[in-house]
């Protein structure tokens, strides 16, 4: 049975992914990449959706309890919601935590505010309720938040944030122990959303956009709060603490350009772009699929 389920994972990811693009570029949800280029934004819809029926399937099918899912459904639902606002309606003028909340000190809201706000409330829910213990409870929050801001911070060129969502979530699959297989029955659609979307943002087609940004960022914090232990969970909040203070200051992206193995990997799978965008600069016909990727 799980093999066909995988099969109809792979089927939906495949047929939705056109769909989901055409939708989006007929509803005008368009936003300028930090090249300038107008691309569509939001694909994060395109992975929300697939995840939504994949995993109703699965609850259907007894591939695991509804309580398996219902937790990270309700996280990543409300992330996508207030990452599809800030996608509508964001403007560029508060940039970084310590910018949106500056705003609503002066009582002017902001969509980032809006959306610190949101995910602060909703991920304190979902920590409290399956956590053990107060402490714990405490430290999955900032965990959670920290790792979901995260993953926004690096959606600034083409298939950063997905390289790292990917790397991480397969590093702690690899070392997590066997009691916490069940749990990762949940990713089993990941595996062909990731791997039929991220041609689209390693080419500059499509960005992923705050919806999609914050969807990852909300499944990679949940799957660590759930299977690291707490001191695992104390490292990679201390870890993340000192790169937000870092990225409050200075750019994540000129640290990344200037370090030789940081550099290769954000380059990793990208020649493709790269080849466009050599043709489009010596070219004065501008290519209509000549797309790059998301800017803050």
């Amino acid at each position: 049975m799980i093999y066909l389920y995988f099969v109809f994972t792979i089927a939906l990811a495949y047929v939705t992914r056109p769909l989901f693009l055409n939708l989006l570029r007929e509803g005008k949800l368009i936003q300028s990449n930090y090249q300038e280029e107008e691309i569509p934004v939001g694909m994060g819809l395109y992975l929300f959706f697939n995840l939504v029926t994949d995993w109703s399937l699965g609850y259907l099918i007894g591939l695991y309890p509804i309580q398996r899912f219902i937790v990270v459904l309700v996280l990543i639902g409300i992330f996508c919601f207030l990452g599809f606002i800030d996608d509508l309606l964001g403007n560029r003028k508060a940039r970084g935590l310590v910018g949106h909340f500056s705003c609503l000190l002066k009582g002017q809201l902001t969509t980032g505010g809006l959306k610190a706000l949101g995910a602060g409330i909703i991920s304190l829910v979902v920590v409290i309720y399956i956590s053990n213990s107060f402490t714990e409870a405490v430290v999955s929050w900032f965990t959670l938040l920290l790792v979901t801001n995260f993953i926004n911070l690096l959606d600034l060129r083409p298939g950063r944030a997905l390289k790292v969502f990917s790397l991480a979530l397969f590093l702690l699959f690899l070392f997590s122990p066997w009691g916490s297989l069940p749990i990762w029955v949940l990713a089993i659609p990941l595996l062909p959303l990731l791997f039929f979307y991220m041609p689209l943002d390693l080419g500059a087609l499509a960005m992923l956009g705050d919806t999609g940004a914050n969807l990852l960022g909300g499944i990679l914090g949940y799957f660590i709060i759930q299977i690291m232990g707490i001191w695992g969970e104390v490292v990679v909040f201390f870890l993340l603490a000192l790169v937000h203070l870092y990225s409050e200051r200075y750019s994540l992206s000129t640290l990344i350009e200037e370090n030789s193995i940081l550099s290769w990997f954000d380059q990793l799978g990208r020649s493709e772009f790269e080849q466009r965008e050599t043709v489009k600069h010596s070219s004065p016909v501008r290519l209509e699929e000549n797309d790059d990727r998301s800017s803050e």
